[in-house]
């Protein structure tokens, strides 16, 4: 079901496009869970460097860093900058709020369709105004 393609043909009925803002709606998800993840492990990365390089100069006394203290905390403060960096580079919250909103207008679209006196006109054109926004966005 994961790589389940659905497309859409000149000819298609209110039950082909239920099958493509389903996929559509599921495919959708799955990017905003993948950014999700993506956007907490970067900053979890973050937090979890930055503390190592501020703990490391305090405990030089109880662990033997063979006088690489420095350059250890040094090192864990630099991943830390980095998954900061990375993090704001790839844009990871804007993505996620972006995947879960076509997802919501997907959803509203599956729930249009239960209408049995539905416009396909109409649902087609929101399926484009959809796709035309993901498209404007890259």
């Amino acid at each position: 079901m994961f790589f389940n393609k659905v497309d859409l043909s000149v000819s298609a009925q209110a039950d082909d496009y239920l099958a493509y803002c389903i996929n559509k709606r599921n495919q959708f998800s799955r990017y905003a869970t993948a950014w999700k993840i993506t956007m907490r492990g970067l900053l979890l990365l973050s937090i979890f460097m930055a503390s190592f390089a501020a703990l490391i100069p305090a405990i030089e006394s109880w662990i033997d860093f063979r006088g690489y203290s420095q350059e250890i905390s040094t090192m864990f403060a630099a991943l830390a900058a980095l998954s900061s960096a990375i993090l704001g580079t790839l844009k990871c919250e804007e993505n996620f709020l972006f995947n879960r909103k076509q997802r919501h207008d997907m959803e509203q679209i599956i729930v249009d369709l239960s209408d049995p006196d539905v416009e396909l006109q109409d649902i087609r054109g929101k399926i484009k105004g959809i796709m035309n926004e993901r498209g404007d966005r890259e």
